[in-house]
């Protein structure tokens, strides 16, 4: 583990699980009105590591996505440890060793920066629980998640696209504790940038 990343995890300030509440729609409003705080957070921590989040996510969101998804990809592979990559003990509503919570609180806030890098390139998506009756039927893992979505598609679409925005960032961390391939972290947000931003996908 580099000095830096071990520096930032053991000074990383950990929060509760954002799954301390128990009801989906507690969890959501948690989230939001939290995000400044982790977006600031998240910033704070990357400036050693040359990344300006804000800056990026006014002028260049998806330069962004693409600079946590390198640095991730270059630096967790040490840090990430099988006992914490199992998504039960993640979604826990009590994250109880401090080592886990600064580190679970920093794939959260990751996943909340990629959340509104995906707002900022198509105005009108919203974080919102996932309730589509499709995803239900499915059984699919977000179904009834906090993710972000168009709230102009209707529970009853067939095929609604979301964003599951922490659970992509956990995967990473996952994806490394494993030594499994790396899925970029633009192919998560595929869905939702599909008809805005179709240039990303082409070939």
């Amino acid at each position: 583990m580099s000095r830096q990343l071990a520096s930032l995890l053991k000074s990383y300030p950990a929060q509760a699980s954002p799954w301390l509440e128990k009801d989906e729609d507690a969890v959501l409003s948690a989230l939001l009105a939290g995000r400044e705080d982790r977006i600031s957070r998240l910033a704070a921590a990357l400036r050693p590591f040359v990344i300006d989040v804000a800056a990026l996510m006014s002028a260049e969101p998806l330069a962004l996505v693409d600079a946590l998804d390198r640095w991730s990809a270059a630096h967790w592979r040490s840090a990430a440890g099988s006992e914490w990559a199992d998504p039960e003990h993640f979604r826990k509503p009590v994250w109880a060793q401090p080592a886990q919570a600064s580190t679970y609180t920093l794939i959260v806030d990751m996943g909340v920066v990629m959340g509104e890098a995906v707002l900022q390139l198509r105005p009108g998506l919203a974080w919102a629980v996932d309730r589509y009756e499709a995803h239900e039927a499915d059984g699919v893992s977000h179904f009834g998640q906090v993710v972000v979505l168009d709230p102009a598609v209707p529970k009853d679409a067939r095929s609604p696209a979301v964003f599951d925005a922490i659970d992509v960032a956990f995967m990473r961390y996952q994806c490394l504790a494993y030594d499994q391939p790396l899925e970029p972290f633009i192919e998560g947000m595929r869905g939702l940038l599909w008809s805005t931003h179709r240039y990303l996908y082409a070939g």
